[in-house]
């Protein structure tokens, strides 16, 4: 990787954070039935429209390497997050041929001085097993809240 660039995404880039979100998915063993590119297509619409992404890649040369992204979200304030401004790291993927190169920790380190430039004081992220070091090295633990996760259904007729 002689010639490798980073750069901001613009909403003219859906198309390929859907091709790596789709691969990262894919990767994860996720099975699409249905399709939900028009989904993902809807979603990062609206959040380009509403100023609440921030995306990077990285390329090497002209082919796109790696990703990430930082959503940004409100949460009511509380004592330990006093603004309820929460910088969600998210769509962290680099293609296998070119992982273990510091790439994504340099996306990483991108989105969290996005996050300050935005004055977001609280970085949160989900990690897979592949990706629990990347983050730990970075300084991200595990907190003491529990995350539940429960899928709804569709809603019952009254």
């Amino acid at each position: 990787m002689n010639d490798l660039t980073f750069r901001a995404a613009t909403r003219a880039d859906i198309p390929l954070i859907i091709d790596f979100r789709l691969e990262q998915l894919s990767r994860g063993g996720t099975v699409f039935v249905p399709d939900i590119t028009a989904a993902l297509t809807a979603f990062f619409e609206d959040c380009f429209d509403r100023d609440v992404i921030h995306q990077i890649f990285a390329f090497d040369g002209d082919r796109a390497v790696a990703t990430g992204a930082v959503l940004f979200y409100a949460y009511p304030p509380s004592h330990v997050n006093r603004s309820g401004l929460i910088a969600y790291i998210s769509n962290m993927f680099t293609k296998p041929d070119c992982r273990r190169q510091g790439i994504a920790s340099r996306i990483l380190t991108m989105l969290e001085d996005e996050a300050r430039r935005r004055g977001v004081q609280t970085a949160k992220l989900g990690a897979t097993p592949a990706g629990k070091s990347l983050y730990e090295h970075a300084g991200y633990a595990e907190d003491e809240l529990f995350t539940l996760i429960k899928p709804l259904e569709a809603p019952r007729a009254l």
